[in-house]
């Protein structure tokens, strides 16, 4: 199944809201994770995981974040497993001050 996935992202300059959309292939029962995302001038992009601390990647372009993120969250959840934690349930973006942020996406897990 394939669903759009939007992240809001909001200038500093301006404080105008803008949005964008990648398509992301997942199926219905995948737990999405919110990220946070960031960026300072002349860095790349950063997301961090708050349901999932100590969680976090980059990427030169939100494409390529989108893909390392989907990526550090598979790792991070193997990890947890082999060390016999289990991954928090994701929460509702509104949980967590995303203030300041360029933009809030949701990440899918892949199964294990």
């Amino acid at each position: 199944m394939i669903r759009r996935a939007l992240a809001r992202q909001s200038t500093r300059s301006d404080l105008s809201t803008t949005h964008s959309a990648v398509t992301l292939s997942f199926k219905p029962d995948m737990p999405l994770y919110p990220g946070l995302v960031h960026k300072d001038p002349d860095s790349d992009y950063g997301i961090h995981f708050p349901d999932v601390p100590g969680c976090f990647s980059a990427g030169e372009t939100m494409l390529e974040l989108y893909d390392m993120a989907a990526e550090a969250l598979t790792a991070h959840r193997d990890l947890m497993r082999q060390h016999g934690e289990q991954i928090p349930s994701p929460s509702a973006a509104s949980k967590h001050d995303s203030e300041g942020c360029y933009a809030v996406v949701w990440i899918p897990l892949e199964p294990a």
